[in-house]
């Protein structure tokens, strides 16, 4: 699935609820983004991008770069 960079740090904003999100995002690093926020985003990245994501991976996407490296392999 290709996102680009933009699309994904407008849609962390939302889910957040943040003006913005930078690339360097992360739980426990960006106000907002702890575990419980993380469950939510997960379920919110599923259901926005139609993927299902294995529930060995809600706890290793944590940042930015993760998210979007799991969105890029989600297609294939």
């Amino acid at each position: 699935m290709a996102i680009s960079d933009s699309d994904l740090l407008a849609f962390l904003a939302t889910q957040l609820k943040r003006k913005e999100i930078g690339l360097d995002a992360a739980m426990g690093k960006t106000p907002g983004w702890d575990s419980m926020a993380q469950v939510d985003l997960v379920l919110a990245l599923e259901s926005r991008f139609g993927i299902q994501v294995p529930p060995d991976m809600f706890g290793q996407l944590t940042n930015v770069a993760a998210i979007l490296a799991f969105l890029a392999g989600a297609g294939k």
